[in-house]
């Protein structure tokens, strides 16, 4: 049955950038789906600065040269650089300071995207609101479905277990 356009029933997670609206939704590999946004960093005071870490969940190494990361879904800001490879279970974290990344992550909350090299396919998303000063969110354990603040920020390392905040009852 058809719920109409307007109809937010009507729509599923597309496999492909603008989806396949009116035809079947077709499956096709990407090397890349094993790899996520696994940690960021998104409000920074120095000598910290903002990151976003990859994670390559699968059992094979997987070369995402040429993929971008990026806060807008119409521009494609840090194109990653040649000769990347992540091992499998690999973490890569790239620093979003200066021209180099063409981005920063906002503090009071935003998306991080993580395209494929095409330009085809959204690999992964994140939607994060404001984030505390030098806490960093991220998937725990690694791979996992859902982001949560963590106790330290480890980029390019294995994810520290969720942070525990004091209980305060005023």
């Amino acid at each position: 049955a058809s719920y109409g356009e307007n109809d937010p029933r009507a729509w599923s997670a597309s496999d492909r950038m603008g989806g396949s609206p009116g035809r079947a939704e077709p499956f096709t590999a990407d090397p890349l789906q094993s790899v996520v946004i696994n940690e960021f960093l998104a409000n920074s005071d120095l000598p910290q600065e903002d990151y976003v870490e990859l994670y390559n969940h699968g059992t094979a190494a997987v070369d995402i040269s040429g993929a971008y990361l990026s806060d807008d879904r119409d521009t494609n800001k840090f194109r990653i650089p040649d000769g990347t490879v992540l091992p499998p279970r690999g973490f890569v974290s790239f620093t979003l300071s200066g021209p180099a990344t063409g981005f920063s992550l906002s503090s009071a909350g935003e998306r991080i995207y993580l395209v494929n090299p095409s330009q085809t396919r959204v690999l992964d998303l994140v939607v994060f609101e404001a984030q505390a000063a030098g806490v960093c969110s991220g998937r725990y354990p690694d791979g996992a479905p859902r982001f949560r603040p963590l106790a330290a920020p480890t980029p390019g390392g294995a994810n520290a277990a969720p942070r525990i905040a004091d209980v305060v009852i005023n």
